[in-house]
């Protein structure tokens, strides 16, 4: 198997963090396995690397505790979808949800988070190395400039990119090897690429940009406060303009410009967030905990969260005791 910069980054850390490598495996005889050790947790993390160009990466284990992930920045756009996941990262601090195509630039980011325990962590990733994208808009445009960046990074946290997640769910399934793997890989990067240049094609960029002074970012700040103290009541966005001093246009645009979300996504991370802290550490009833954290709805809650951890709050509560 070719190897990259990538995959050698990924084999130092992996070692150090005590996975055992293993070359094989009865799914996949391309690529490199790292197995989580029984003392440590379970499960494994998959790549299959192309010298250069890009690299197909799986991670499916959990850990017994909760430990810091912390990945320094390195050549790559990554494209990834989380199934199953329960953690936070650190800067900016934000939850990890599951159900949303991700965007990594780890040219200019250093990936710090906090992952918790003995809750599975499911995802399926395409990182692209300068070196592929560049040469792939040579052959397919010519002469045409895109700015990778930008493309890559409006897809960020997408919860409207069905097209993708089918694309990501069919390298989570496959199980083919030799040359039919080899070429199959390099048809999905290919269609990745693709795929993000059309959604593109399709999205207004209106608000990419655009100057945001300082009492307007302060007047947001405050708006994110009051929410984190205030996540689980009826919180209205009349109510939110009013805190502060914005017309509607105007609030929704910067508070998702600053926040790269909506309102109503912000306030689901805070309230699951304190749902999983409760299901974890106390002993209310799934009921209780959908009341506390803002969920007149059990059955609202529990589709809400299986959404956006991939597992219904019963069963988190059971795997994180």
């Amino acid at each position: 198997m070719s190897t990259s910069n990538g995959t050698n980054l990924y084999q130092k850390l992996f070692q150090e963090s005590g996975f055992i490598e293993k070359r094989t495996h009865e799914n996949r005889q391309l690529g490199e396995y790292y197995y989580v050790p029984k003392e440590s947790g379970g499960g494994y993390f998959w790549i299959y690397s192309l010298a250069d160009q890009y690299a197909i990466k799986i991670h499916n284990f959990y850990f017994h505790d909760d430990i810091v992930a912390d990945f320094p920045g390195h050549e790559g756009l990554s494209i990834c979808y989380y199934y199953s996941v329960s953690g936070e990262e650190l800067d900016p601090y934000r939850r990890i949800p599951a159900g949303q195509v991700r965007f990594l630039n780890y040219i200019d980011y250093h990936f710090k988070a906090i992952i918790h325990k003995k809750i599975p962590i499911q995802t399926v990733e395409i990182e692209l190395y300068s070196g592929y994208y560049e040469k792939f808009i040579s052959e397919k445009f010519g002469d045409v400039e895109f700015d990778f960046d930008r493309l890559f990074r409006n897809i960020d946290w997408c919860t409207d990119f069905p097209e993708m997640e089918k694309l990501l769910s069919r390298i989570w399934n496959y199980k083919g090897d030799g040359i039919a793997a080899k070429l199959f890989y390099d048809s999905m990067v290919s269609q990745a690429i693709s795929l993000i240049i059309e959604y593109n094609s399709h999205k207004t960029d209106s608000a990419h940009g655009i100057y945001i002074s300082e009492e307007d970012r302060r007047a947001i700040d405050t708006v994110n406060k009051y929410l984190n103290d205030h996540f689980s009541g009826d919180v209205s966005t009349d109510k939110l303009c009013r805190i502060a001093c914005f017309g509607k246009t105007k609030f929704k645009t910067l508070f998702k410009e600053i926040n790269h979300c909506t309102v109503t996504e912000y306030v689901t991370e805070k309230r699951l967030s304190q749902a999983e802290s409760l299901l974890s550490s106390t002993n209310l009833t799934i009921e209780q905990v959908a009341t506390a954290v803002g969920y007149s709805n059990p059955s609202r809650f529990a589709a809400l969260f299986k959404k956006n951890t991939g597992i219904f709050p019963s069963d988190y509560r059971k795997m994180s005791k």
